[in-house]
């Protein structure tokens, strides 16, 4: 009983030790995220709603109100992996890859 006591103990212990360390670091990526969201929804209504005062086409507002919402939803994704320690160069260059392939395309 007492061996499983201790080992319970180093558990909790090594949990609290993780929690302290990291702890900060996921709220703080979590904030990130959580503000990335509300702030690329918020741009991309803000772009509809300048797209419909020029009185643009409703399909072709709402595609570019979708694009910049997708690629601020990338971007903060990115950050936030950035935040949690995870390299983002690969990402990075994956992103300047695509945009040269559909510049190149277009």
């Amino acid at each position: 009983m007492g061996k499983e006591l201790e080992t319970l103990s180093k558990l909790v212990d090594t949990a609290i030790e993780f929690s302290v360390a990291y702890g900060f670091q996921f709220l703080g990526a979590l904030v990130v995220l959580v503000i990335g969201l509300v702030i690329s929804n918020w741009i991309a209504g803000r772009v509809m709603r300048l797209c419909e005062r020029k009185e643009m086409d409703v399909t072709f507002s709402r595609f570019i109100a979708n694009v910049i919402r997708v690629v601020l939803i990338v971007v903060t994704i990115i950050i936030t992996l950035g935040n949690f320690g995870i390299t983002i160069a690969p990402f990075i260059a994956l992103a300047g890859a695509g945009a040269f392939g559909a510049t190149l395309a277009l």
